[in-house]
């Protein structure tokens, strides 16, 4: 009985398809250390603990962003948004762990990216767009 053999080279090609499919899979698993920075972010907004949410960002943060200017930003985005009902980590965009924000109000993306010591060193929040409705919007251009 014969045997098929695929060629030596759709043998490296098929390799080579396995690992950078499991290598992106791989680098878009969340960080423990993002979940616990997002999860005390949530419990801080909720709480209106706008310090603490400031003891959470690193010395740098804290010098572009410094504490009179952070809690005016911070309180108007729990007063226009209200509190987080969940985050869902979706993807890393760059240094930033972008999570989809279900708030009370309306749903955005809370972009979070931490320092070696994990402290945030960047944080911005903008409307959520769903990858999926993104797509289509490409299509119709």
């Amino acid at each position: 009985m014969k045997r098929s053999v695929l060629p030596l080279t759709i043998r490296c090609l098929l390799c080579l398809i396995l690992i950078f499919a499991t290598t992106t899979v791989y680098s878009q698993t969340e960080k423990v250390e993002n979940r616990y920075s997002a999860s005390r972010f949530k419990d801080f907004h909720n709480r209106n603990q706008i310090d603490s949410i400031y003891n959470l960002f690193s010395a740098d943060m804290q010098s572009a962003l410094p504490l009179d200017k952070a809690k005016p930003f911070l309180s108007e985005l729990k007063t226009q948004a209200g509190a987080v009902i969940r985050m869902e980590f979706k993807k890393y965009e760059g240094p930033y762990a972008s999570y989809k924000t279900t708030f009370e109000r309306g749903t955005f993306a809370v972009n979070i990216a931490l320092d070696a010591a994990h402290k945030i060193n960047g944080f911005f929040v903008k409307p959520y767009e769903d990858e999926a409705d993104q797509g289509g919007a490409d299509k119709n251009k």
